[in-house]
């Protein structure tokens, strides 16, 4: 269970990174933006956990932002980022 636990922290903090990278730039690639939502919705099936809430309401925000510069740069709401 603590290797699990280090492996989703590991992850998480890979993600945080990564986004924050993302989201500084405004050419972001849109490919890579959807990788990021794809990531974020693996992670958040694994902080069901009611101790790990806080984690999954970041994730979920996260991936609302992800989302929007998503949009922003293709100027069209994708219909299978629909939650």
């Amino acid at each position: 269970m603590e290797t699990r636990s280090c492996d989703l922290a590991h992850r998480n903090r890979k993600l945080a990174a990564d986004t924050h990278r993302a989201l500084r730039i405004h050419d972001a690639d849109p490919h890579e933006l959807i990788e990021f939502v794809r990531r974020i919705d693996e992670l958040r099936q694994e902080t069901q956990d009611p101790h790990l809430i806080e984690i999954d309401r970041w994730l979920r925000k996260a991936k609302d932002l992800i989302e929007t510069r998503w949009r922003s740069a293709n100027q069209i709401d994708p219909e299978f980022l629909v939650r």
